[in-house]
């Protein structure tokens, strides 16, 4: 089956199985997914750290992770101009590739995580890590759910969003490397291992 197949039927099938319950939770879980959303997740924690640990690092690294994954996919949106699927009771707007809720989802959320858990214990670091995925896919499953995307939109989401997250983790690594930093210094060393278990 090729991918646009596998996109339609997909769609069909969604479309096929809805039921009111799961719809109300999806349209609720698809906001966090949201761009004005994750905009004041990532400000509120960066800015909690200037306040609470005089750093400016965490709020730098938070804001070029999620904004840049974002920009990112605003590009290819505008690029790629990828019909979305047939209008199905959700009204959107723009291209459909790559989903900018998911790729939003899969940076803010992860680069929160990484952030809150640097310096902890393995084990809540798996956690943090854990749930920033978990959350990253329920907004990509409801982007299908709902309608408005196709499935390979959403992969293709999760991979930028993922994918710059790692290369901004191992750029904030090699900097403090390179400099001698030591502020922020459990931040790299975290996102880069738990990138990589991720």
């Amino acid at each position: 089956m090729t991918l646009a197949g596998l996109d339609a039927s997909v769609e069909r099938f969604m479309v096929d199985h809805r039921v009111a319950w799961l719809t109300t939770a999806m349209r609720a879980v698809t906001h966090l997914g949201n761009a004005k959303w994750l905009a004041w997740l990532v400000v509120g924690v960066g800015f909690a750290y200037v306040v609470l640990r005089r750093s400016f690092r965490p709020l730098l690294f938070l804001v070029v992770a999620a904004g840049g994954a974002g920009l990112i996919a605003h590009v290819l949106k505008v690029a790629i101009g990828r019909h979305r699927p047939p209008p199905s009771g959700v009204v959107v707007h723009g291209a459909s590739f790559p989903s900018g809720h998911a790729t939003g989802a899969a940076a803010a959320f992860g680069a929160v995580a990484l952030v809150v858990v640097a310096g902890r214990s393995p084990a809540t670091r798996r956690a943090g890590w854990a749930l920033a995925v978990t959350i990253a896919l329920a907004v990509a499953f409801s982007r299908v759910y709902l309608g408005v995307h196709w499935l390979t939109d959403v992969i293709g989401g999760l991979a930028l969003g993922w994918g710059w997250l790692f290369a901004v983790s191992r750029a904030e690594s090699r900097l403090l490397r390179h400099t001698g930093g030591v502020e922020g210094g459990h931040l790299a060393q975290d996102a880069g291992r738990g990138l990589e278990q991720g």
